[in-house]
Parts: C-alpha cells; sequence; structure tokens
C-alpha cells in the first residue's frame, strides 16, 4: 500500500493505493464509494465502451435490486497509472502534504485528481440489520407525538426500505418525495404537496399524520432556497415523518437548525458516528450511540447509550419523571416560602404593622436548610406519578410534558391561593389558642414555627405518590429534628446573654412551651383543620 486516501462527507469516497509485489508490479487506484459518486468520475472511455456499457448497466440493475431489499450498496472502481503519471502525481501529493496555509483544500484536490477516469469493477450489498428492539422504539416515540427524522447517507431506495421496517414509515401513508432538481421545480413540487395536504386537512384534523416526507441531498439547497423556504417549513409542519437520504454532516446540521428556529421546536439527536457530531452538538439534546463507528459521537453528546431502543427509556420513563418532579418540586417550594411570608403579614395586622417579627431569627435562618429542606429534594428525585411498565405501554402519557400540562400559568397562582389559605390557618389557630392570655411574643411565634413546620411536611407528604423508606424517613426526622433543635437553643438561651443586645431571650420558650395545655390545645386545633 502506498497511500490512503481517506473517506470525507463531501467526496464520499475511499481510495488506496497499491503497487503490485510481483509480475508488472502496476501501481493501481482502488475507490469504493456510494453509486452517486463513483459512477460521475468513471472514465468516458470505459462508458463508451460495450464492455463498459454491460458493466454499468448490469451494475445499476444490481443496485436497484438491492436497494429495494434494503441492503446498504458500494461500487469498486479502479484504474492503473504508469509510473510518469504516478511520480507527477506523488510529487504534487506530498508538496500539498507539506504545504503550511492551504493543506486542506490542496490535498482535496490532489485526491480528486487521483480519483478520476476511473473504471468499475462492481458492486457490493451488505446487511445493516437494525438493532433489536428499533421499530418498537420508534413506534413508541411516534404514539408519544414526537415527530421522528431519519437523516441519513443511505440512497432514496435503501432508505425508504428501512423506513418501513423500522416503522418510520407505515403502509398507509401517503410519501411525499421531493426528488426534483433546481429551484423553480422544487417550488412547483412544494405547491402541489401543500395542496395535497391542505385537502386532506379538510377531511380529518388529524390529516398529516398520514403523510411522510421523503427528500435527497441534491434537493436539500433547493428547498432551503429564501424563495422556497417558506413552503418548505409548512410542508415539514405537515408531515408525521421525514427522511432525508444522502445527506452530508452539514445538511443534518442544518436541518436541525430549521427544526429549532423555524418550526420552534425542542429537538433531540442521536447517532453513532463522526458524520453525527454536528447534528448532535447543534440540537438542544445530544445523544451518541456507543458502536463500530467509533467514540465520536457519544463524546459530544450530552447522553450516550449502548442501544437505540433505549431511547424510548430516557423520553417515556425519565424525560417523563423528570418533568414530574420538576414541575412538582417547584411548585412546592413556592407555596412553602409563600406560606411562611403570609403567616408574619397577618401577624402584622394585628400588631399595628410594626414590622416586628413574631418567629425567633435562629428558627428563620434554617427553616428552609434544616427543617423543610430534605423531604422535597427527595421528592423531586424519587417521586413517580407512574411506573416505568406503564409509561412505556402508554406513550401518550409522555405528551403531559411535551404538552406542559403540569405547570402552566395558573398553576402557580393555585398554588399561591392555597398557601395564602393555609396561612390563615395556622395564623388563627395560633391566634385563637393564645386569645385572652398574656403569653409573650417568642412563645406566639414558637407555636407558629411548629405549627408551619407540620404543615408543611404534611401538605408534602398529601403530593407524594412513590412512598419510599428515604422518603417517610426525611420528613420524619424532619419534623423531629425541629423539636430537638428548638430545645436545644432555647435550652441553651440564657437570660444573661447581653451581648446579643436581646432585651427578652428567648430562654427556655421552647420547653414551657411544648408542656403548655395551650401548645396541646392549639395542635389539636390544627390536626382537625388538616384532616377535616
Amino acid at each position: 500500500v502506498l497511500h490512503t486516501l481517506p473517506f470525507d462527507a463531501d467526496r464520499k469516497r475511499m481510495s488506496v493505493i497499491i503497487r503490485e509485489t510481483s509480475g508488472k508490479k502496476r501501481v493501481i487506484v482502488l475507490t469504493k464509494g456510494a453509486d452517486a459518486t463513483v459512477l460521475p468520475v468513471l472514465s468516458t472511455d470505459f462508458c463508451s465502451s460495450d464492455h463498459g456499457e454491460d458493466v454499468i448497466f448490469n451494475a445499476q440493475e444490481h443496485l436497484s435490486m438491492y436497494a429495494k431489499e434494503g441492503l446498504r450498496t458500494l461500487c469498486l472502481s479502479m484504474k492503473v497509472w504508469s509510473e510518469e503519471e504516478y511520480s507527477e502525481w506523488k510529487e504534487k501529493h506530498e508538496e500539498a502534504e507539506l504545504d503550511m496555509l492551504d493543506r486542506e483544500n490542496l490535498l482535496a484536490e490532489s485526491t480528486i485528481r487521483a480519483e478520476k477516469d476511473l473504471e468499475l469493477l462492481g458492486v457490493t450489498a451488505i446487511e445493516d440489520r437494525l438493532q433489536d428492539g428499533v421499530p418498537e422504539c420508534i413506534h413508541s416515540l411516534r404514539e408519544a407525538g414526537i415527530r421522528v427524522w431519519v437523516l441519513t447517507g443511505d440512497k432514496v431506495e435503501t432508505a425508504v426500505n428501512i423506513a418501513y421496517s423500522s416503522r418510520l414509515f407505515s403502509p398507509s401513508m401517503d410519501l411525499l418525495n421531493i426528488g426534483a432538481n433546481g429551484v423553480r421545480s422544487v417550488s412547483d413540487l412544494l405547491d402541489e404537496y401543500l395542496k395535497r395536504l391542505a385537502r386532506a386537512q379538510e377531511v380529518s384534523s388529524d390529516a398529516g399524520d398520514s403523510f411522510g416526507l421523503v427528500l435527497n441531498a441534491a434537493t436539500m439547497s433547493y428547498c432551503l432556497d429564501p424563495h422556497n423556504l417558506e413552503r418548505f417549513v409548512r410542508l415539514l409542519r405537515g408531515c408525521r415523518s421525514v427522511l432525508c437520504c444522502r445527506a452530508t454532516p452539514l445538511q443534518k446540521a442544518q436541518l436541525v437548525s430549521l427544526a429549532k428556529n423555524q418550526l420552534k421546536g425542542k429537538v433531540l439527536a442521536i447517532g453513532d458516528g463522526a458524520n453525527d457530531v454536528s447534528m448532535i452538538q447543534g440540537a438542544d439534546v445530544g445523544v451518541g450511540l456507543s458502536g463500530q463507528e467509533g467514540m465520536q459521537a457519544v463524546m459530544s453528546s450530552d447522553f450516550a447509550m449502548a442501544r437505540f431502543r433505549f431511547l424510548s427509556t430516557l423520553l417515556l420513563v425519565h424525560g417523563h419523571w423528570n418533568y414530574y418532579r420538576l414541575a412538582q418540586t417547584i411548585l412546592y417550594f413556592f407555596y412553602k416560602n409563600a406560606m411562611l411570608v403570609f403567616v408574619i403579614f397577618w401577624y402584622q395586622i394585628f400588631n399595628g404593622f410594626s414590622a416586628q417579627v413574631p418567629i425567633d431569627p435562629v428558627y428563620l435562618m434554617v427553616y428552609n436548610l434544616l427543617f423543610t429542606s430534605v423531604p422535597p429534594l427527595l421528592y423531586g428525585c424519587l417521586d413517580q406519578d407512574a411506573s416505568s411498565e406503564l409509561l412505556i405501554e402508554c406513550p401518550k402519557l409522555y405528551e403531559q410534558g411535551r404538552l406542559g400540562k403540569r405547570y402552566r400559568w395558573y398553576s402557580f397562582w393555585i398554588n399561591i391561593i392555597d398557601a395564602i389559605w393555609q396561612s390563615l390557618v395556622v395564623f388563627f389557630v395560633c391566634y385563637l389558642t393564645y386569645q385572652n392570655t398574656d403569653v409573650d411574643m417568642w412563645t406566639f411565634g414558637h407555636l407558629l414555627v411548629t405549627q408551619l413546620t407540620i404543615v408543611n411536611t404534611f401538605h408534602l407528604a398529601l403530593f407524594v405518590q412513590y412512598w419510599t423508606w428515604p422518603m417517610f424517613w426525611s420528613m420524619f426526622l424532619s419534623v423531629l429534628s425541629f423539636f430537638i433543635c428548638a430545645l436545644l437553643y432555647n435550652g441553651f438561651v440564657t437570660a444573661n446573654w447581653t451581648w446579643t443586645n436581646v432585651k427578652d431571650p428567648p430562654s427556655m420558650v421552647s420547653l414551657k412551651s411544648f408542656s403548655s395545655l395551650e401548645f396541646l390545645d392549639g395542635s389539636c386545633h390544627l390536626c382537625r383543620a388538616l384532616f377535616d
């Protein structure tokens, strides 16, 4: 082997230059690549000869037959160089390799010079079998309302057959094939397909689900032309599934950008090779598959997995759970803090708006840090509104997250109203408990913060749908930690703490409060209010 000319996405070919070790020791260029890139670089003499015409005709027949069977095809070609031709090419190629300014372009030109005037040897076909679970995974994603686009480097016939076997397309689908060349031809096709789509939507609002779009790389540039872009976007929006064939890495990234910016969608891109890196990096979420094509996609992704079928678990299960947990946890934190603020607000009404806070500042500092912090965090990490088996069996449950049903604009206000109502109950239970008594402010505030801690924890317990031992113990220990901290803190504070500038330090407040009949009475009234 004298030289290796590696594959790149622009040429879509790979070549090796070898010298025979016996016989005439000829220099031979061997090239393999897709038929669309190898056939155009065949020599004119070969194509016009009887032998060449027969070889090309038979090759095209076999290519079509293999593609219909869903096989991946390659064309093999060669040419023989004289020593003078090889020496001349080698000299220029080495100059290109040593160039410091324009090395990539010069190497590309040198490679193209080597890969021209070839003779077709034949074609190969290999079966690129789908991984287990791929059709079921794609079907589940489509049932969940996710639009699936496949961007592949395969030829159209092969890609369409794989699309049917992977359940991207269904037999009942009407395929719209954009295979024209030229801005005007593509424009006419777009108009025709949009009319067909409009007529179908007049009959049924879900008519777009029965259309699939097929396009190839040659027509992509015409579809993205400013003259056609708006209609192309409308057509993409109206089709359930899209298949793009012979796509280059740049075109894959362009389609991802189009889906994000024009269709205003959230895009997840999944791929397993170096050609998918730009697409993965341009998506909102990138998923890399580890496999035979290297680790470039994995290294560029947000998530890595070994099999495509795991994508349904990532989205339908963990995606659903994460949205549910995040929405519920955010609402709970709003509720918890709003309730604390409104309890203090109600106190101001009965205290002449003096801005005096009845709750000990130490309790205010550790309220969110210690007393009510761990349960909502575990709730946001562990809770499940449905089992993983149910979410896989019923993909439509994913719509709760996809359509944002768990957190709407009114969810916040309902939550705040609930916090206001509960703060009223807590405050007036304490107020009525100590009515017509000479209790001091610290004792009143101690009952307030005690009931706040209990009510907030109990409120969260009502929302938990998946009870675990960590969840139970976190709630129990959070409430217990309040009583322990209150006894230790108020037992440690003495009236001799003059350096705090507090004239009435809360000495032994918790012990006196816990042992009083008023505290027990207020706790009973609170429990009755909670369960009623």
